[in-house]
C-alpha cells in the first residue's frame, strides 16, 4: 500500500473534492431515511466542522483518496466526533478507511479525547468498518434507522 499524504482543508477544497463524494456516498441514505437531500445542508454542516473541528484531506501524489471530519462533542469534551469518513471508490479496500481512521484516532487521544462516537446508518457498509475497527454499537436510532457507535479510548 503507497502511503497517503495527508494535509489540512483549504479554501476550494469543499467544492473540488468533498461536495461529490459525499453526495455519492450518502444522498441515498438521506433520501431512504429522511426523505431528501439537501446540498446546501450538507455544505452548511460540513463548514461548522471546518470552524470547530478537523478536516483532513488525503492523496496518493495528486490523486484525492479521501478525507475525515471529526470535532469535539458540545455536551461532552473529553468525546469526539467522527463525522464523515469517505473513500474514492477507486481506492476502497485497499486499508486506505482504516489508515485514515486510525489517523483520526491518534489525533483525538492527542487531545485527550476519552471517547469517539460516530452515527451510522444501519444499512451503510460503514457499520461493518466500524465494527472491525473495534466500535461498539451503544444507541439504535429507529427514527433515522441507524446507531451511535463508540471507540472507547481508555
Amino acid at each position: 500500500m503507497v502511503k497517503l499524504e495527508m494535509r489540512d482543508f483549504i479554501g476550494g477544497d469543499y467544492e473540488k473534492y468533498i461536495k461529490e463524494i459525499t453526495k455519492m456516498h450518502m444522498k441515498k441514505y438521506f433520501m431512504d431515511n429522511f426523505g431528501g437531500w439537501s446540498d446546501e445542508l450538507c455544505r452548511d454542516k460540513f463548514f461548522k466542522v471546518v470552524a470547530n473541528g478537523y478536516v483532513k484531506l488525503f492523496f496518493i501524489k495528486d490523486l484525492f483518496v479521501g478525507y475525515v471530519t471529526f470535532n469535539p462533542e458540545i455536551k461532552e469534551e473529553s468525546s469526539y466526533i467522527i463525522n464523515d469518513i469517505h473513500v474514492s471508490k477507486i481506492f476502497q479496500g485497499l486499508g486506505y478507511g482504516t489508515e485514515i481512521l486510525n489517523i483520526a484516532i491518534s489525533k483525538c487521544k492527542e487531545l485527550n479525547a476519552k471517547q469517539i462516537k460516530v452515527f451510522v446508518f444501519n444499512e451503510n457498509p460503514a457499520l461493518k468498518f466500524y465494527k472491525k475497527n473495534g466500535f461498539k454499537v451503544i444507541k439504535n436510532l429507529e427514527r433515522s434507522n441507524s446507531c451511535v457507535m463508540v471507540l472507547d479510548l481508555n
